[in-house]
């Protein structure tokens, strides 16, 4: 287990209608300090992140940047609630 680190890293990958990139960036820390930074949309991820990064290191000051693109080939399908459509068409006629 690394006891101590001081660097950065950047990777990217693509696929399924996404362009994701993150970055980690690391400095010396007396105790270990996390900082996750992701899009709205994607912050159920930052306890993840956090907790794998808690798993390998012991201290440090740790900063990730997590960012996630739609590319133009991405189709966006509705999706059915077939349960709720029903309950509001028996509301509907209940009027």
């Amino acid at each position: 287990m690394a006891n101590s680190m001081t660097g950065f890293g950047r990777g990217e990958a693509s696929g399924s209608g996404y362009q994701v990139s993150i970055e980690l960036k690391s400095v010396n820390h007396r105790f270990l300090e996390i900082v996750v930074r992701t899009p709205r949309n994607y912050s159920s991820f930052e306890e993840r992140i956090r907790k794998m990064l808690q798993e390998k290191y012991q201290r440090g000051r740790i900063e990730v940047y997590l960012n996630v693109v739609e590319t133009e080939g991405r189709k966006r399908l509705a999706k059915v609630d077939n349960d709720l459509a029903l309950s509001y068409d028996k509301t509907l006629k209940d009027l």
